[in-house]
Order: structure tokens, then sequence, then C-alpha cells
């Protein structure tokens, strides 16, 4: 390897003594040509041998040379750069592909729900993300018979925290309906993604099981960011967390807390990219924010509370990237 100091163009007599110039003088070498992308040295050189019939390189020879060198520098920076806006595409299609069949993992539409209106939404912070909604029933067949409604956050961004949230869609369905209780739901779920997933990997979540007809239902927060359940008459009561997250820790259990959805009142859950979504200054939208728009938007149809959030969201962030993914399910009893 060339060494930076040395000039684009220079006879191997001129080196300074080294293992270099001996190895050099033994390969018969001349002349030597550095090869540089605009002011850097990409450590290549050209070598050229004695010149046919005992002739030597004056410095109009080197001069040619170097320019020679130089047009062949700029062709490889150019084979290089194309070789990696075509990589950086591949890469870019097979991303664009992830969040299409990541999309399909969502419910294709809210279902109808007796007596119940929804809506959710998701949007990653990048191609793919890790936040998941899910709305089913439980005996598989009827909703009005028991619902559960899930709202989960994987840890991370990007690939892998979306193969994980699939992951999560995959184990809810699979053992939803074989369980006795919410709470052994929630022991399954995190054995098998404590098994499953490497010990920096876990994923907090929010697990409802509620009948539509009366309203009665009870819940699971597993680590999940505090979700709301608004009253009709404006009181709040915040869904606190009842257990760790899923797949931290093996042998877990959870407890469960008992809820009232009256005619009226409103259900919101979502993800901590709700309430911690932020603007330039770093200042966060904050649980504040966040009970002020839903009591606003109270008698609003669920499609437009969530769409109304978001555009707060976007508002409140400005120029800021979006800083974490953001999911919100939004449930309403008709009064």
């Amino acid at each position: 390897k060339m060494l930076p100091d040395l000039p684009e163009a220079i006879r191997v007599a001129d080196l300074p003594e080294s293992d270099l110039k001996n190895l050099l003088r033994s390969e018969q070498a001349e002349i030597i040509f550095q090869i540089s992308a605009g002011d850097e040295t990409t450590g290549g050189m050209v070598i050229l041998g004695a010149r046919p019939g005992s002739l030597s390189y004056d410095d109009g020879d080197l001069e040619f040379g170097s320019g020679l060198v130089a047009q062949a520098a700029v062709a490889f920076e150019n084979s290089w750069y194309f070789r990696e806006t075509i990589e950086r595409k591949k890469v870019e299609q097979e991303l664009a592909l992830a969040a299409q069949i990541q999309e399909k993992l969502f419910p294709e539409q809210m279902p109808e729900v007796t007596g119940c209106e929804c809506a959710a939404r998701n949007r990653p912070a990048r191609h793919c993300g890790g936040d998941y909604y899910d709305i089913l029933p439980i005996d598989r067949r009827d909703l009005s018979r028991g619902m559960l409604i899930c709202v989960a956050d994987v840890s991370g961004k990007g690939l892998p925290a979306s193969l994980l949230m699939s992951n999560i869609q995959a184990t809810l369905r699979a053992l939803l309906g074989r369980t006795g209780s919410l709470t052994e739901l929630a022991g399954e779920i995190n054995e098998l993604l404590y098994l499953t997933t490497s010990s920096n990997k876990y994923v907090t979540a929010i697990l409802i099981e509620l009948d539509p007809v009366s309203g009665r239902g009870r819940y699971v927060s597993a680590g999940h960011t505090d979700c709301l359940l608004l009253a009709a008459d404006g009181e709040a009561r915040w869904l606190r967390g009842t257990g760790t997250p899923l797949g931290l820790l093996p042998d877990v259990s959870y407890n469960e807390e008992e809820l009232l959805l009256a005619p009226g009142d409103l259900l919101a859950l979502f993800s901590d990219g709700v309430t911690e979504a932020q603007d330039v200054n770093e200042n966060e939208f904050g649980e504040g924010r966040v009970l002020e728009i839903f009591r606003r938007l109270s008698s609003s149809p669920a499609v437009r509370v969530v769409d109304e959030v978001f555009a707060e969201i976007d508002r409140f962030a400005g120029p800021a990237p979006q800083y974490d993914d953001i999911t919100l399910f939004v449930l309403k009893r008709h009064g």
C-alpha cells in the first residue's frame, strides 16, 4: 500500500529506502502512479516496468501517465458509486416488500361490533415497524360473544422489530381460545417469546377481553404504556401495568384488572409513540395532551378521533422526524 504523502507519480529510484522499494526493484518496476478519488488516496496504484529499447521515462511521460490514471480513477469511482446505488435500491425494494407484507398482518378493516364502533391506525417510523394491533373474536366466530383487543409494541425499530411483531401476531392467534383466562394467555405468550427471542428483545402489550353487549371486560397490561378509558362524563381512568413485558423473563405470572365500558364511553389503546412523540426541541406530546384531545373529541366518530389524534401529533412535532412507531386503537360504545 502506498504512503499517502507520496506524489501522484514517482520513479522507483526516487523512493526512500524501504522494503517497498526493494520489492519494486526486484520486480523491475520503474514508475508508480497513485490512484486517487477526489482528495483521498484509494490505496491503489499503477506500476510501470522498464520501457522497451532501454528508453527512460521523462517528466512529460509522468505527466501524461498521471492524467490517464486520474481518468481511470474517476471511472473506478463512478463504478463504485453505481454499484452502491444498485445495492441500495435492492435493499429499498426489499424493505418496501417487507412493509407490504407487514401491512397484511393488520386487520384489513375494522369489524362491525354490536353496540360499538372502532377504528385504528399504525404508522411506522421506518419502512417497517414493531407496533401491532388486532381485534379478534374469542370463540373465532362471533364478536358479540366476546372479543380480544390487543395493542403491542416491540422493543426497537425497523425490520428486526417487524419480524418479532409478526411472531406476536401468529402466537396470539394460535393461542386464542386455547387458554382458560386472560392471565394464562399472557403467560403462554410470554413463555413462547422468551424461548424464541434473544434476551434483549421483548414486547409490551395490553390485552383486553371485552363483552360488547354488557361492556364488561378485563385487561392485562404487560409493561405497556398507560392507556385510557374515558367515561362519557369526561372522567379518565388510566389503564396501568399489571405485569412485566412479554418475553423478558421466564415463569412470569400476570394480574388482570376489571373494566366497564358504559354507553358513551371511549377506550383508547396506543403505543408509546403517541405520548412520547417529540417536537424539534425534544419536548414530548405527553399524557396531558392525549387526555385533552380525547375529551374534546369524545362525541366524534371513532374514525375521526383516530384521524384527529394523528393530525395533532403531526402539528405538535412540526418538522421533527417521527421518533417512534405510532399506533392507536379507539373503541366507542354507543350511548
